[in-house]
């Protein structure tokens, strides 16, 4: 890792802003010299794939020490278009509340489904976000299943790493009345839209 580390990163910033894939291996490998440069890129970017790489690649680490500074930058989030679309993603490292949670749920609802991948994450991730998630898969409002933007690989990321199945979400729209076979069709398909 230390290799890549310095091929790739000068000053804690990306030597090419199109290799941001790097600061997801980082993280995942969880190599600590990588820290500061992925939390940079999680709250301060503004390209797309570099937050977007930066908080996927956070999301197992303890970042306990940091939950102050987390914290302080997701009052950001709102129901508008104004927070970075992944900042939202850092909500697991705050052990949020069931009310923020649904606070999230419901940010997901009226913002843009273009801007809400980073909320899905966030929410689906936390602790005690799967249900929300899988209520978020069949509400047309989040609209999971429009593969024209990029919210479906986010759903179809988040369900992997919460198991969740064809099953779990008929099981839910069953309760709600809700129709799955559409997102069911989007999140379980074998390529990559």
């Amino acid at each position: 890792m230390k290799a890549l580390f310095e091929k790739h990163i000068e000053n804690n910033r990306l030597k090419d802003i199109d290799e941001s894939e790097v600061l997801l291996e980082l993280g995942q490998a969880g190599y600590l010299p990588a820290l500061p440069t992925l939390l940079n890129y999680a709250f301060k970017s503004d390209d797309h794939y570099a937050q977007m790489h930066a908080v996927q690649g956070l999301l197992d680490w303890d970042l306990s020490a940091h939950r102050e500074l987390i914290s302080s930058e997701l009052i950001a989030v709102h129901r508008d278009n104004f927070f970075p679309e992944w900042l939202p993603g850092m909500l697991p490292h705050t052990r949020p509340s069931r009310e923020r949670l649904e606070e999230y749920y419901q940010i997901g609802q009226f913002i843009s489904n273009d801007r809400s991948a980073g909320i899905l994450f966030g929410m689906a991730l936390s602790e005690g976000g799967r249900g929300l998630f899988i209520r978020a898969l069949l509400d047309t409002e989040w609209d999971i299943a429009d593969t024209g933007v990029g919210i479906h690989r986010t759903a179809r990321y988040c369900a992997a790493k919460l198991g969740v199945k064809a099953t779990d979400i008929q099981q839910m729209a069953d309760k709600l009345e809700a129709d799955s076979s559409e997102v069911v069709a989007v999140l379980f398909r074998n390529d990559d839209l």
